[in-house]
């Protein structure tokens, strides 16, 4: 009940899944860090409904990396 009792926040779940990323920190490539942690933030963008965010090309191309990376 305790953990019911804490009030979720995007900070919070940021806190938590850092952590999580920690886990890997000797497995992920630079790359796959930043590929990481670019699809949180559009998952936050999409999320939160954030217009003028959605229309920055800096994120649409770390969502597009990944796509031509497995093609090559």
């Amino acid at each position: 009940m305790e953990a019911v009792r804490l009030k979720a926040t995007a900070k919070k779940h940021t806190n938590v899944l850092d952590h999580l990323m920690g886990y890997f920190k000797k497995d992920l490539s630079g790359d796959e860090e930043q590929e990481l942690l670019a699809r949180l933030m559009n998952h936050y963008v999409r999320k939160y409904e954030q217009p003028y965010l959605k229309r920055q090309v800096y994120l649409a191309l770390h969502s597009v990396e990944p796509k031509l990376r497995n093609r090559a």
